[in-house]
C-alpha cells in the first residue's frame, strides 16, 4: 500500500473544503476551520505552511458531518454527507498509521 504524500493530503484537504462548499455546509475557510473544531484562521494557516489537517480535526469533521447527515431533510445532501464521512474514516485511518 502506498503511503499518501503530504502534498496528496493537502490536496485532499482542499477537495474536502470544495465539496463542503458545494454542499453549502461551509461558505469559507473560516467556516471550515470552525467545523474542524479549530480556530478561525486554522485552515488558511496550515495551507500557507503546506501542512495537512490534523487527524483530530478530521475526526471532529467526521462527527459533525455524521450529525448533519442524520438530520438533513434533503436526501441527496444526506447521502453526500454520509459518503464524505466514509471517506473521512478511511483518510483518518491512513493518516493515523
Amino acid at each position: 500500500m502506498n503511503t499518501p504524500t503530504y502534498q496528496n493530503r493537502i490536496n485532499i484537504d482542499q477537495d474536502l473544503l470544495k465539496a463542503l462548499t458545494e454542499l453549502h455546509v461551509v461558505s469559507s475557510q473560516y467556516d471550515f476551520s470552525r467545523l474542524l473544531g479549530k480556530s478561525p484562521a486554522y485552515f488558511s494557516c496550515i495551507q500557507s505552511k503546506q501542512m495537512a489537517i490534523s487527524v483530530a480535526g478530521l475526526v471532529r469533521l467526521a462527527v459533525e458531518l455524521r450529525k448533519r447527515a442524520v438530520y438533513e431533510t434533503n436526501t441527496h445532501k444526506a447521502v453526500a454527507l454520509k459518503e464524505l464521512c466514509e471517506f473521512l474514516h478511511e483518510e483518518i485511518c491512513a493518516r493515523a498509521t
